[in-house]
């Protein structure tokens, strides 16, 4: 939750962690599926 602003409200400070992460996670899959895709182009 450090990457979210301390003076907002608690429950705001959660929606926007977890949507943080959400994002995190989606750039994860997106940078899986090229490294899938990169070794597939070799063969």
């Amino acid at each position: 939750m450090e990457l979210v602003p301390a003076n907002l409200p608690m429950a705001e400070r959660e929606r926007r962690a977890k949507v943080v992460r959400r994002g995190a996670v989606s750039a994860y899959v997106v940078a899986a599926v090229f490294v899938v895709v990169s070794v597939a182009a070799f063969f």
